[in-house]
């Protein structure tokens, strides 16, 4: 497989955090790799990275100072904050919110919409490999709930797999292209327009959720992951993806509420391992398996739960 310049110029962006040096380097570094894995592992690998991220996974890295206690009225105005964000996304720039990468951008999206569409397949096929890793048979769930759905560049995928899915998300906008692109009597699509509706969220066999939580405040975070564990049916799964470690990373209510309410950026935050196997434990829930992805910064893992 040949690695373009673009997909240089974001590992880039994502392992180091900075721009390349020149259009040569980038070249260069495109003719030397056969493959996405050997890209990445060029990135892993190098003195600069590991510089930047000093004991990232060695165990000897301090606790992050995370506020948790979070008002009713609090957890509403954040969610609130962040919907009025993705609402702005969704009208601008609705496939990069998405992922990220320059092609995806309006001025380009014509030209790649097929390969964003397409990259969801490998999404699901993630979660079915995981399934079948852990013993579970896919054609016992019938029902999927898909937290995050944004334009349905998974939904699509997984309304081939299961009998009914439920897609919901934050921004109206998003939707309204998901409803667009796809077209099935399978999948439900559900706007969420307050903290309180999670909790009416359908039952459903399976849960879903990847490089959505991580757009909201820890203690948003938590509140989502409880209720999209209690929305599943009894020996249902959910596999969903959360930042749980980054050196430095701190989250304070008042200064959050300071700081950031008056802006409408795209944020990422994390909720600790910590919490997620508290949360899981309460909810009733068994942890199958947790795997490290390279989905954002820092830590960032793959929970695969089942419902008892």
């Amino acid at each position: 497989m040949n690695i373009d310049r673009e997909a240089v110029r974001w590992a880039y962006r994502l392992f180091l955090n900075r721009e390349p040096e020149n259009e040569a380097t980038l070249g260069a570094l495109a003719a030397q790799v056969s493959g996405y894995e050997e890209l990445k592992g060029v990135f892993l690998g190098c003195d600069e990275y590991r510089e930047k991220n000093p004991g990232l996974l060695s165990g000897f890295e301090p606790p992050l100072q995370v506020e948790w206690s979070l008002s009713e009225r609090d957890q509403e105005l954040l969610f609130n904050h962040v919907q009025s964000t993705w609402e702005r996304l969704g009208r601008e720039e609705p496939h990069w919110s998405v992922l990220t990468a320059e092609k995806y951008k309006q001025a380009n999206i014509r030209q790649f919409s097929e390969d964003f569409f397409a990259s969801g397949e490998a999404d699901v096929e993630r979660l079915l490999r995981t399934l079948e890793r852990c013993g579970l048979n896919l054609l016992k769930f019938k029902s999927c709930l898909e937290l995050g759905c944004g334009l349905g560049r998974v939904t699509c995928w997984l309304e081939k797999r299961f009998e009914r899915v439920v897609a919901v998300d934050i921004s109206n906008e998003h939707l309204a292209y998901a409803a667009e692109y796809v077209k099935s009597s399978k999948v439900a699509f559900l706007h969420l327009q307050s903290m309180a509706q999670m909790k009416t969220l359908p039952k459903a066999d399976v849960v879903y959720s990847v490089i959505v939580l991580q757009h909201n405040p820890p203690p948003v975070i938590a509140v989502l992951l409880r209720d999209l564990l209690a929305a599943l049916n009894p020996g249902g799964v959910a596999f969903f993806q959360v930042p749980t470690y980054f050196n430095g990373y701190s989250f304070n209510v008042k200064r959050y509420k300071k700081q950031e309410l008056a802006a409408q950026a795209m944020e990422m935050h994390l909720l600790p391992q910590k919490q997620v196997f508290e949360i899981i434990a309460q909810s009733g829930a068994a942890v199958l398996e947790v795997l490290q992805d390279d989905k954002t910064f820092g830590l960032s893992n793959t929970f695969l739960v089942q419902k008892a």
